[in-house]
């Protein structure tokens, strides 16, 4: 984890916040493995500040906080359901690192592992506000906005199916013959974009607020940083593949909240999805596939880090068993044809 350098820090805060400092408190938070959140204390009042990791410049894109502040100060008119931010700062010599400061959006946020306790009926209607959620965010009119430039719809899905193999090999540090397979598969496989969306691209669980008093009410959405305008359903393969069922592999099993009586199936959350937007999503096994791979190399990515000393945290220790049996979902997805 980064050293902070508070002396630099507080300065930053009081110019943001037109106030001299009276309290600063700096508390580190866990449960992600990726981006360092940090809860800030300043004057009574709470904010959140966002960090790469170590080891971060290292990796193929990603991290990027000056993107990610950017989108939230863009998309907050347009939807309301995340953090409104303060301050970006781009100097590495402030803190160590670039960062941003946004609002502590207050509410439950379910990671592997949560305890909770949700009746049968309570669970089935988070899945479904959690569905609905996503689906709206796909109905965002993005072409009369700024998030129109955040990339390019045209090639996109070929473009991310390219990336996952570049990065791949930017990343690999065991021999899996397997990955080679599915990337020939993915590459002689991709199909015509049916529809372009704004899209968030990491929608799952421990990225949304819920309500403290309420744990069926989505109250906010985090971790904008891969957001961009694409391919609507690469967007749904990505939630899809966050989605465990009983029989998945236990180290997937580790990513998602518990499977609770009620809960949704992959095929629960697709058919609900074609229900919302009053479409047929087609290909959705390549896009389930492409979904597996991309979670495959993001452990990849993290495991990566852990070998060459950017972090001595134990739980990335196992992440290469996730890698492949994240390959093996996929595989069985493309050899079963379904989700």
């Amino acid at each position: 984890m980064h050293t902070l350098n508070t002396t630099q820090l507080q300065p930053f805060l009081e110019n943001i916040f037109a106030q001299k400092t009276q309290e600063l408190q700096i508390i580190p938070l866990k449960g992600g493995f990726s981006n360092l959140t940090f809860h800030i204390i300043f004057n009574g009042q709470n904010y959140i500040m966002r960090t790469p990791p170590a080891g971060a410049s290292h990796i193929h894109k990603g991290h990027d906080m000056a993107r990610e502040y950017k989108i939230l100060h863009t998309l907050k008119p347009i939807y309301p359901k995340i953090p409104e931010v303060f301050g970006l700062c781009e100097d590495e010599n402030v803190i160590g690192t670039p960062f941003y400061i946004m609002q502590k959006m207050e509410g439950t946020v379910l990671r592997a592992g949560s305890k909770f306790s949700l009746t049968k009926e309570e669970r089935q209607l988070l899945d479904k506000n959690l569905i609905e959620n996503f689906a709206k965010l796909h109905q965002i009119d993005f072409e009369n906005t700024p998030l129109k430039d955040l990339g390019k719809t045209e090639g996109y899905t070929q473009r991310q199916t390219e990336n996952v193999i570049k990065r791949y090999a930017k990343v690999q540090t065991d021999e899996i013959s397997e990955i080679n397979e599915v990337f020939d598969w993915l590459s002689k496989n991709i199909p015509n974009t049916e529809k372009n969306a704004f899209l968030h691209n990491d929608y799952k669980y421990d990225n949304l607020v819920l309500d403290n008093n309420d744990l069926t009410n989505i109250v906010g959405v985090l971790d904008w940083e891969l957001s961009t305008i694409g391919d609507a359903w690469a967007d749904l393969g990505v939630m899809l593949s966050y989605v465990t069922e009983k029989n998945d592999f236990e180290t997937i099993k580790n990513f998602g909240i518990n499977i609770t009586e009620g809960a949704f199936s992959r095929k629960d959350f697709l058919e609900k999805y074609q229900e919302i937007t009053q479409t047929e999503v087609k290909n959705i096994v390549f896009y389930y596939a492409l979904g597996m791979i991309r979670l495959a190399i993001i452990a990849q990515q993290i495991y990566f880090r852990y070998k060459q000393g950017f972090t001595q945290d134990e739980r990335f220790k196992y992440l290469i068993f996730a890698v492949k049996d994240c390959v093996k979902i996929a595989q069985k997805a493309i050899t079963e044809d379904k989700v």
